[in-house]
């Protein structure tokens, strides 16, 4: 945020990163495509009430960039009978400073890095949440899928009642093939 003192009613800004300008004319700068080490500094040009109406260049601000810890969660994405358990099993990149699984309740142990799920009736999706010790956070997933015993009908009747006129599985989730 630039912050013009004495520069008079509506003061010009112009960022720099690098020395290049940049197409932000607002008293404030963000961005999320900064590298480490990028110079970041505002000019203001003064407004036509200003006692000058030389620009003045900001002090500049040099981006440091921490990394963010990089997660792998084994397996990312997988399929289990009903009632079966899976085991999550994840490995990060780094010092960590604290972690969380969501949703912790169902899993048995969410202080572990290589939980076990609880035995599982619907498809679920786990979020491992990371924090460095430079309070940088990062997260991934894992995708557990349940798949329920498809049952096949011996017998059906097509008389175009409504009931039991197709000859097909049933399966409380749509079958593409068969």
């Amino acid at each position: 945020t630039a912050d013009a003192q004495n520069a008079g009613a509506s003061p010009v800004y112009q960022w720099m990163v690098n020395n290049q300008p940049l197409q932000n004319s607002a008293p404030v700068f963000t961005s999320n495509t900064l590298s480490n080490g990028d110079a970041v500094y505002c000019i203001i040009t003064p407004g036509s009430s200003a006692c000058s109406v030389d620009p003045i260049n900001s002090n500049t601000l040099t981006a440091i960039i921490e990394a963010l810890p990089k997660i792998s969660i084994l397996p990312a994405d997988t399929l289990i009978y009903i009632g079966q358990q899976a085991v999550l099993k994840a490995t990060v990149d780094g010092n960590i400073a604290s972690f969380r699984w969501s949703p912790a309740d169902q899993l048995e142990n969410q202080y572990s890095l290589t939980p076990s799920t609880l035995h599982l009736t619907d498809n679920i999706t786990y979020t491992l949440t990371v924090k460095n010790e430079k309070g940088c956070e990062a997260s991934s997933q894992s995708v557990i899928k349940v798949a329920r015993l498809l049952r096949m009908p011996n017998a059906f009747s097509p008389n175009r009642d409504g009931l039991n006129d197709i000859f097909r599985p049933i399966f409380p989730s749509p079958v593409s093939d068969y």
